[in-house]
């Protein structure tokens, strides 16, 4: 280090170990956890380790790359630091050229006061108030961040980026009042006060990011463990609102089968006349055929009384035909879809709905008989929507105050 006192080279050891020593532990200690922005982050810490390197051997190096070099890049160390801060709060892309215009221009400005041996007033004047300029935009940064995560560990970070604002505008009011910057090495009251504020600023500033990494990664775990019990909670409602639907589904089903039980229920009990009509004219026809067979019984040939008792089998075929027709439409049972040709569609239920339509006076016209072809229903469910839209009818019928 060829410095010219040994406890200044003690110093410089102190110092480099510090500088290097702490941002190191960190980055060591978020192993897994370190994301771009963290390494954004700790590149500047990294920086400005360099600068302190260059710093220490001041003694042995050019002054251009002491300290024009050396103050250059703590401009970079501040505006790495902002960077790393600004995407904790944006995704928008990095304005590299802004950022390295700032560099440049300020090294350029730098060295060519250093070249015109301004460094301890000029140069010092212009390192101090940009320094501070960029910690007060670093502190403002670090405040948004902590509003916006919720973070205590940005209050470390934020003191750092206080001490080195104080710092620097202690540097800048020193050059004002006494006409040259404060000598870090000089041994004085206010030399001491910010080396020490120096190495605390990196204490800060280096386990303040570890925290609020450490909070940050914390924090994805809490709403990653929040967004699967959510998941889990949504999939349970969502199951059982597919079980109160399916119940639902079933109820309703039920309600149409138990409906249209009552619908053909509530037709038949409108053709109750025609219902009857058709039942009792067998019946009566049944009798008349066996008062016959009784008349005739001593003087009837077997011919005869053959064709007696074959009309009053075919008589009892057409009302069991007729009374298993009716059970069926008011019974409740599951659609049963079959090939059926059109024509002997509704053969069942149309003389019911003729003598219906002649007791109200209406013409009742089917044209079944001159239809071909096929078609696949429910015999039993037609019937019915037939019986509906008949009764539907009738009753639209008799409401006119005029005739049609």
């Amino acid at each position: 280090m060829n410095a010219p006192h040994p406890a200044i080279t003690v110093l410089f050891a102190f110092g480099l170990l510090v500088m290097w020593l702490l941002p190191l532990t960190a980055w060591l200690l978020l192993q897994g956890q370190r994301d771009r922005n963290a390494q954004i982050w700790f590149t500047g810490t990294g920086v400005y380790g360099v600068t302190a390197t260059l710093f220490t051997l001041q003694y042995t190096l050019p002054t251009w790359l002491a300290f024009g070099v050396g103050t250059t890049l703590v401009v970079v160390f501040y505006v790495l630091m902002h960077e790393a801060l600004r995407r904790e709060l944006s995704d928008e892309p990095t304005p590299w050229v802004p950022m390295m215009a700032l560099v440049l221009g300020f090294g350029a400005c730098y060295v060519y006061l250093d070249h015109l041996g301004q460094r301890l007033t000029s140069g010092f004047m212009l390192s101090a108030f940009t320094f501070a300029a960029l910690a007060l935009l670093n502190l403002r940064q670090c405040l948004r961040v902590q509003k916006h995560h919720h973070s205590r560990a940005c209050w470390i970070l934020a003191m750092a980026f206080g001490l080195a604002l104080t710092i620097n505008v202690l540097r800048g009011y020193s050059v004002l009042s006494t006409g040259e910057g404060v000598q870090l090495l000089a041994f004085t009251p206010l030399s001491n006060f910010l080396l020490i504020s120096n190495f605390l600023g990196v204490i800060f500033y280096s386990f303040g990011y570890w925290g609020f990494v450490l909070e940050k990664a914390q924090a994805e775990k809490v709403r990653q463990a929040l967004n699967a019990k959510q998941a889990t909670l949504r999939q349970a409602a969502a199951e059982a609102t597919a079980e109160e639907l399916k119940a639902l589904i079933h109820q309703r089903d039920q309600m149409l089968m138990m409906n249209s039980r009552f619908s053909a229920v509530s037709s038949l009990a409108i053709f109750n006349t025609a219902i009857i009509h058709e039942l009792s004219q067998p019946l009566q026809a049944i009798q008349l055929c066996l008062e016959g067979l009784q008349l005739k019984h001593a003087n009837a040939s077997v011919q005869e009384r053959e064709t007696s008792i074959q009309s009053a089998l075919s008589l009892n075929g057409k009302l069991g035909h007729t009374i298993t027709a009716l059970r069926q439409l008011v019974t409740a049972q599951q659609p049963v879809h079959q090939p059926l040709p059109v024509a002997s569609l509704l053969q069942d239920v149309l003389p019911i709905v003729r003598a219906q339509c002649e007791k109200h006076g209406v013409v009742f016209v089917d044209s079944l008989d001159h239809i071909q072809g096929w078609v696949r229903v429910d015999r039993v469910l037609l019937e019915r929507v037939l019986l509906n839209m008949v009764a539907n009818g009738l009753d639209a019928i008799r409401s006119q105050t005029s005739p049609l």
